[in-house]
């Protein structure tokens, strides 16, 4: 699930956000005076508690739409908000001057960072690198090959990584299973598991719901979520947060709407993945 802001130009950052987010952090210490006077060790655990645990991208070329807006639907999303909030510093680095400690001796203070640009934030202990590209043209096939080893890197000091389905099986593939003869797979044997995203849904809802949702984050601040595809109670509350907003896109509609007909497709979408994965391991 992706979060973006309940604004018309969603690749427009609202100035008062930060604001919005960090005032009831101020305001809740306010309400608890008593806070100051914890043991050291006690805060502490409250502040690291309240770091994000985020999906870190190593690719974030913008999201492509072919189709125009409508009467149902808000502007393409081209996750530009959502790009740069899950690479900015979490909420209560810029709290005081003991939470922001907290939040840096989290952030990796390796020199080696790949491509990124210095200015974004990787926490390794609260990350999973994730690769979402999704390949169209053979360029793309060359490009998404040659990250693998970049995808690597961000794994070995997160624990963990994942990618679209789209490069390896597509979730809603037609043709059988073109879509694996790629190459991808020679490049990925390194590891063993990986997460897939068969599905992106993009929730447009405010701050203040999506934090007092907690589905993003304790304080809103990890716009990007995995979420197992199989739990229903799981979807069923980002759905909640998706109703939230009266002036919502209805893109989502169906997904939430056709719940039955996803569970069905990923039972499938699975036993094609293990029956071209062990045809895979034999032609090895």
């Amino acid at each position: 699930m992706r979060l973006t802001q309940s604004h018309t130009h969603l690749d427009q950052e609202s100035p008062t956000l930060l604001a919005d987010i960090i005032s009831p952090v101020m305001e809740s210490t306010k309400q608890f005076p008593q806070f100051p006077n914890l043991p050291p060790e006690i805060r502490l655990l409250i502040w690291r508690e309240c770091l994000p645990f985020r999906v870190f991208e190593i690719d974030t070329r913008p999201r492509r739409e072919w189709l125009l807006p409508t009467p149902r639907k808000l502007p393409p999303c081209t996750f530009r908000w959502s790009h740069e909030k899950n690479y900015s510093p979490p909420v209560i680095a810029q709290v005081c001057r003991e939470s922001r400690a907290v939040a840096l001796e989290s952030r990796s203070n390796e020199e080696r960072m790949l491509h990124e640009p210095p200015s974004r934030w990787f926490s390794p202990r609260l990350s999973i690198a994730f690769m979402h590209g999704k390949p169209v043209f053979s360029d793309d096939w060359e490009q998404a090959i040659s990250r693998v080893p970049d995808l690597h890197w961000y794994a070995d000091r997160c624990g963990a990584a994942g990618f679209d389905a789209s490069v390896m099986h597509e979730f809603d593939n037609e043709e059988g299973y073109a879509a694996c003869r790629n190459g991808f797979l020679d490049a990925i044997a390194e590891r063993k598991d990986y997460p897939v995203c068969v599905e992106t849904v993009v929730i447009h809802a405010s701050v203040e719901a999506a934090r007092n949702s907690g589905l993003f984050g304790l304080l809103g601040d990890a716009p990007l979520q995995l979420v197992d595809a199989t739990d229903a109670r799981k979807i069923a509350r980002f759905q909640a947060l998706w109703e939230t907003n009266l002036q919502r896109d209805m893109a989502p509609e169906s997904f939430f709407r056709d719940q039955t007909d996803f569970q069905s497709r990923i039972v499938r979408w699975s036993e094609e993945v293990e029956s071209f994965l062990a045809m895979f391991i034999l032609r090895r």
